[in-house]
């Protein structure tokens, strides 16, 4: 009888820390709450190297810009891209009132360089598809504010949640987290 018992409570235990780990993993990895300058550092860290990465498309000072080499630097900012959104998705809400609301704006900032960035990339294939060394030159050239609005709207992110309409305190909480944030700090020098 005793030995039914003992069964029966490793049962639930095992069953207890099987719930445990299930609740662990489903949880949503971007949930946990950060001080206002340290989600500001981050969002401002992941916009910063993916900036890098956008902005090695544009160089072409390390040789001959071949159609091979455009293709080569679409696709590492194709991956740069895929993972600013992974990062600015997995940040998790700051500690203000207005977090949650704040996480959302996020996203959607995310999503907007996400859709410039295809938008940038679509023009790309095209120029990438021209037949004449003329027409693929000219179409590089007519890349040149995409790229632009791209860099751009590093900025506008940046701004957007900075004079993001929440309540109160919120807002004057968010603006000196991004005013105090080292990694902000630095991506606002690299912009001027």
């Amino acid at each position: 009888m005793r030995r039914s018992w003992l069964i029966a409570g490793i049962a639930v235990v095992a069953v207890a820390i099987l719930v445990a780990v299930v609740l662990v993993r489903r949880s949503d990895s971007g949930s946990k709450t950060v001080g206002t300058t340290e989600w500001a550092g981050q969002v401002c860290t992941s916009l910063s190297d993916w900036r890098t990465s956008i902005t090695s498309l544009a160089n072409v000072s390390t040789g001959t810009l071949t159609r091979d080499a455009v293709r080569e630097k679409l696709t590492d900012a194709q991956v740069a891209t895929e993972q600013l959104i992974t990062d600015l998705k997995d940040i998790g809400p700051p500690e203000t009132a207005s977090g949650t609301q704040l996480k959302q704006q996020l996203r959607q900032s995310g999503d907007e360089l996400e859709q410039s960035y295809e938008d940038l990339k679509s023009g790309a294939q095209g120029t990438l598809d021209s037949q004449s060394v003329t027409g693929f030159l000219q179409g590089l050239a007519k890349l040149a504010p995409q790229f632009q609005k791209l860099l751009d709207q590093i900025t506008s992110t940046i701004q957007t949640l900075e004079s993001s309409n929440v309540a109160g305190s919120s807002a004057d909480e968010v603006r000196q987290g991004f005013n105090d944030a080292d990694s902000c700090k630095e991506l606002r020098s690299e912009q001027d």
